[in-house]
Formats: C-alpha cells, sequence, structure tokens
C-alpha cells in the first residue's frame, strides 16, 4: 500500500487486516502470495508517478496561457 502518503485506502486496508488478526481469520502468507500482493504496489507507485507528471504537465500548459 505504499503509494507515498497515507491514503484512506491505506487506512481502511490496514484497519480490516488488524480486524482479520484480531479475530483470529488471519493466516500467514507464504513467500509466493507476499511476491503477488507486492505487486499491487509497484502498480500503484507508477499509477501515482504518471498522475503527478500529468498534472504537472497540465499546470505548465495553464501557466503559458496565462
Amino acid at each position: 500500500m505504499n503509494v507515498g502518503q497515507w491514503t484512506d485506502e491505506c487506512e481502511t486496508w490496514f484497519q480490516g487486516h488488524v480486524s482479520k488478526i484480531y479475530s483470529g481469520a488471519f493466516q500467514p502468507c507464504s513467500s509466493e502470495s507476499w511476491r503477488q500482493k507486492m505487486k499491487l504496489t509497484r502498480i500503484s507507485q507508477k499509477v501515482r508517478f504518471n498522475m503527478k507528471k500529468a498534472a504537472a504537465s497540465y499546470i505548465s500548459a495553464i501557466q503559458s496561457h496565462v
């Protein structure tokens, strides 16, 4: 869930995970399972980078027209 900042989605995931631990519903993950889960993190980082790049480009375009 590392997207560069703590978001509402991060908090929701965390609270759900903690609830599973306390209720006994959480099962430890294998290394392969964690590897699959970590792919989401890499995708999130790429999305965040591309969003920042697009926002910067948009702001630059607006400023050049002012």
